[in-house]
């Protein structure tokens, strides 16, 4: 699982190839700048939620660490 440890902000991140091959029509193969971690989050409060800009977005979304991979 991707933590703060893993990736540095300002990082280029999109969904990874399980994410994108299962919802090939839902998911965006668009990249976007990770902003932070959330340790608010849902999805992992232990180890923080990506906060991910996605190009054309105006604001951050919350995702899923096992769903994002690391471009640059």
């Amino acid at each position: 699982m991707m933590t703060k440890d893993d990736i540095a902000p300002g990082s280029m991140v999109r969904f990874n190839a399980e994410i994108r091959r299962r919802s090939h029509a839902h998911i965006p193969s668009a990249m976007g700048i990770l902003i932070a971690f959330d340790y608010f989050g849902d999805v992992n409060p232990t180890k923080g939620d990506p906060l991910v800009l996605w190009i054309g977005e105006k604001a951050p979304r919350r995702m899923s660490a096992l769903s994002l991979e690391i471009v640059s």
